[in-house]
């Protein structure tokens, strides 16, 4: 029977994930709470980081405008 050897890549590559999705869940939670500042702070790191949920949800965000500053230099 062969061992199982995993890169330590894949490892990081995992908790990334992991970190990523603790991200979403906060700022799904922040959303539920209508603290649309955290909720989006939170879905920009996780967006960030490759989550696909987290940039839907970000998306949305922009799309209705909560929490979203636009930077307009006149």
């Amino acid at each position: 029977m062969k061992s199982l050897l995993i890169s330590p890549l894949v490892i990081l590559a995992l908790l990334a994930s992991l970190h990523a999705s603790a991200d979403s869940d906060k700022g799904v939670a922040a959303s539920q709470a209508r603290d649309y500042e955290t909720a989006f702070q939170e879905f920009k790191k996780a967006a960030d980081q490759g989550h696909a949920s987290a940039q839907f949800n970000l998306g949305n965000m922009y799309r209705v405008g909560e929490a979203v500053i636009s930077e307009v230099t006149i």
